[in-house]
């Protein structure tokens, strides 16, 4: 698959968030048993499992280089290695791998990808500066500047665009100017429909025009931006959009409460200035490593974290593959391709991952009632069933 089409179709896929989509064509290939193709398909479908927001361990990202590679394969596995370090928060580590595939990219002539490493390689630096001084908040501003005048040269508007997001970002909350960070994200919304980015990435510049729009008081504009959002389905968008339609009174901080870990830093900051700010009762963030099923016959006590009720009391961990599944079907119906490639990326064979799939699903429903259904073509929760 190299740097083949069939490779970039799919990656197209997985990052404008058509999961189901990149689930089949993987499938596909995966049933074809093409040999070559082993090791991208195990990265692509680790890209699914960071993009749905199940973590995933870089140690087993970065095993795929003991296996014979190309040049282009290393450089894409360094790349998901940062992602997903990135996701998990060790931006120490996010910072060096995409340094990494920085130089590798380079060496191959890939202009964008090196570009866009470069910025996600200082992003990850800028994430591990707590409360910066004035002199950081300018020279970060320097820096972005100069990545954007490399952009500019090379026409990309993906790195343009994640620029002015973050120049948005910075100017909203270090130097107190929301109307000069409303300008920026807007600049980047249009740099993002000019580019082939994922639509992640323009769902979130959306959202921080509409951050903006709350601190001006224009809420009716704001709403009209967060609607850009709705349709999305990853994890990331669908978090940072929860905080606002709560900031907005859509939703109450109780509904949100579960969207709350999922925030990626520069929303959970947000989150944070706005309890702070608003001294409200703010939802408990869940622990990382619990997260409680409510069923409509449960008593749920958040302050001991259990749940009550037809003689049972559960608690699963987040990290789980029990938990993994019901975080993924609580974005909606799933079908089992999808699911399948999210939970177990670095398993090839699909009669392992089927035998794998419908024991885990018996196994979920016979440990607390059954809770997943299949309605002849997805799994879905069923409707008794409240996460939060």
């Amino acid at each position: 698959m190299k740097k083949s089409a069939g490779y970039r179709e799919i990656l197209f896929s997985i990052e404008q968030g058509a999961f189901e989509l990149a689930s089949q064509k993987i499938s596909k290939i995966r049933d074809a048993t093409i040999f070559d193709a082993a090791q991208f398909l195990r990265l692509l479908s680790y890209r699914i499992s960071i993009k749905n927001g199940i973590e995933v361990d870089t140690s087993d990202i970065l095993e795929i280089l003991k296996q014979p590679h190309s040049p282009y394969l290393s450089a894409e596995v360094h790349f998901v290695a940062a992602l997903n370090d990135m996701h998990r928060g060790t931006f120490e580590s996010a910072s060096k791998y995409f340094s990494e595939a920085a130089l590798q990219y380079k060496i191959l002539n890939e202009s964008e990808r090196h570009m866009l490493c470069l910025y996600n390689s200082w992003s990850a630096q800028w994430n591990l500066v707590l409360g910066p001084s004035r002199a950081q908040i300018e020279n970060a501003l320097l820096n972005l500047g100069e990545i954007f005048a490399f952009a500019l040269g090379c026409k990309s508007y993906r790195v343009q665009a994640l620029v002015q997001r973050q120049q948005s970002a910075i100017y909203q909350h270090e130097l107190n100017q929301p109307r000069m960070g409303l300008g920026c994200a807007l600049r980047s919304v249009k740099n993002f429909q000019l580019s082939q980015s994922p639509r992640s990435d323009l769902d979130l510049a959306y959202l921080q025009a509409a951050d903006c729009c709350l601190e001006l008081q224009d809420t009716a504009q704001a709403k009209l931006l967060i609607s850009e959002t709705l349709l999305s389905q990853e994890t990331r968008v669908i978090s940072a959009r929860s905080f606002l339609q709560m900031k907005v009174g859509e939703i109450n901080p109780i509904q949100f409460q579960g969207f709350a870990n999922a925030l990626n830093p520069l929303w959970r900051e947000k989150l944070d200035r706005f309890e702070e700010s608003a001294k409200c009762q703010a939802p408990k963030l869940i622990s990382s490593h619990e997260f409680e099923v409510e069923l409509t016959t449960i008593e749920w006590s958040p302050s001991h974290s259990t749940l009550k009720g037809q003689g049972k009391t559960v608690s699963l961990k987040r990290q789980s593959v029990e938990g993994k599944l019901l975080q993924l079907l609580k974005g909606g119906r799933r079908s089992k391709r999808f699911l399948q490639e999210a939970l177990w990326p670095e398993l090839a064979n699909s009669q392992t991952l089927d035998l794998r799939f419908h024991k885990l699903v018996s196994r979920l429903n016979s440990k607390i009632c059954p809770i997943v259904e299949f309605d002849g073509a997805s799994y879905l929760l069923k409707n008794n069933l409240r996460l939060s």
